[in-house]
């Protein structure tokens, strides 16, 4: 199962506002990042 992804969102100065993507895959060591508890 593919946990997917959350949009990140930065404030700059004069109203800018930076968006990026983030894996929740990545929050994870890469030994642990597929394994699922049961």
């Amino acid at each position: 199962e593919e946990p997917g992804f959350r949009l990140t969102r930065q404030d700059g100065p004069e109203r800018v506002q930076r968006y990026g993507l983030a894996g929740y895959a990545s929050d994870r060591p890469s030994g642990a990042r597929y394994v699922t508890e049961r």
